[in-house]
């Protein structure tokens, strides 16, 4: 709740601006706004006991619903909607709850999920469905598949030495080109999201 500050002075102020207004005098400035900001607190204090006491029938009408409904909704999804009057602060908080807790049973199927989530839970969300999509499809994470090539690599390179000293430099050319080729595309394929 916003509450306006009212000081002692104010009301003090503001005792003085309406004597002085039933017996027709002139308000002075602090005494004048003094006066409105008493006003403007208790008016806004009024609001919130509204707010905290809706009468369960406005709520109906509001809700375009039939008394049994609003009742039968209260029940199944913990809306403090029982009883005469209703505090709405309650009301409204249990109903953004119900929404964060649902986000995704409420989506519509044309909505993309990620609109749903705050940053910290789409990060948290993709590193999941990355781990799924491993698991499903037996895919293998990038660090594995770099620490394959390192190592295949380096069985190559000492295979292209044996063969060079075996068969000459054409050998180790042909296989160094093979070699070369295969990391270009792996690469490519690395680079992929």
């Amino acid at each position: 709740m916003a509450e306006i500050v009212v000081s002692d002075e104010d009301r003090r102020l503001a005792l003085a601006a309406l004597e002085k207004k039933k017996q027709g005098r002139r308000v002075s400035r602090d005494e004048s706004n003094a006066l409105k900001r008493v006003q403007q607190e208790r008016e806004e204090r009024l609001r919130w006991d509204h707010y905290r006491s809706v009468p369960k029938r406005h709520y109906i009408a509001m809700s375009g619903r039939q008394a049994r409904t609003v009742n039968a909704q209260a029940d199944l999804y913990g809306f403090p909607l029982r009883g005469d009057t209703l505090d709405l602060s309650k009301v409204l908080k249990a109903f953004h709850d119900f929404l964060a807790d649902n986000k995704f049973k409420l989506m519509r199927d044309d909505q993309p999920a990620e609109k749903a989530l705050t940053p910290l839970e789409r990060e948290r969300h993709r590193r999941l469905k990355r781990e799924n999509d491993i698991e499903e499809k037996n895919l293998f994470p990038r660090e594995d598949i770099q620490q394959m090539h390192d190592y295949l690599s380096s069985l190559l390179r000492s295979a292209t030495d044996v063969l060079q000293r075996k068969h000459g430099r054409e050998a180790k050319a042909i296989i160094d080109e093979v070699i070369q080729r295969f990391e270009e595309e792996l690469q490519k394929c690395m680079k992929r999201k």
